[in-house]
């Protein structure tokens, strides 16, 4: 069995917003930080995601 971690990391400046195992709507990851990414500021939008999917090494 193997596990898949999530990740959402800024376009801006690849900080990483959120990581977990568990599959989160967008809007509830960005909501404690008022929408804006810790690292850099930057206003990160619900609509402007692309989602990436990647073999992890064994």
């Amino acid at each position: 069995m193997s596990s898949v971690a999530f990740e959402i990391v800024c376009s801006s400046c690849g900080s990483l917003v959120y990581a977990g195992y568990d599959l989160r709507y967008v809007r509830d990851v960005l909501k404690p930080n008022a929408g804006k990414c810790k690292g850099c500021g930057s206003k990160l939008s619900q609509s402007d995601f692309i989602v990436e999917i990647k073999k992890a090494a064994s």
